[in-house]
């Protein structure tokens, strides 16, 4: 959109990981050399659900609701699991999927009482 005159056209789009809150949008340069660009506006993408359950069993993703590009959240483990070895987190990539990384949930192994076996939820 760079050295266009008064009244010529430009198709602008957003840059790599953000869409236009309106598709096929033009600017116009006006009589000042501005654009008309007060009505578009990019955003990051939207991640949409974090991965199904069967990729990671036994996390919760509450906190990785409606994420956007580069947002971050931490993944939890449900009653009876631990994280092993550390933090399981999850970033919302460009392309709109999560990416994973760092450790998974696990049963925590623990007995409640003795000759007891540990059930895969830890109940026993």
């Amino acid at each position: 959109c760079d050295h266009l005159q008064t009244d010529q056209i430009c198709h602008p789009i957003c840059d790599r990981y953000y869409h236009a809150s309106e598709e096929g949008f033009s600017l116009v340069c006006g009589v000042d050399g501005a654009y008309n660009a007060s009505e578009v506006t990019c955003y990051p993408n939207q991640c949409g659900a974090p991965v199904e359950e069967s990729t990671h069993p036994h996390t919760i993703y509450d906190q990785c609701r409606e994420k956007v590009t580069d947002e971050m959240c931490e993944v939890t483990c449900e009653k009876g699991y631990v994280v092993d070895n550390g933090v399981l987190h999850m970033r919302c990539e460009a392309d709109g999927e999560y990416a994973a990384w760092g450790a998974e949930c696990e049963a925590d192994g623990e007995y409640a009482a003795w000759g007891a076996e540990c059930e895969a939820d830890g109940e026993y």
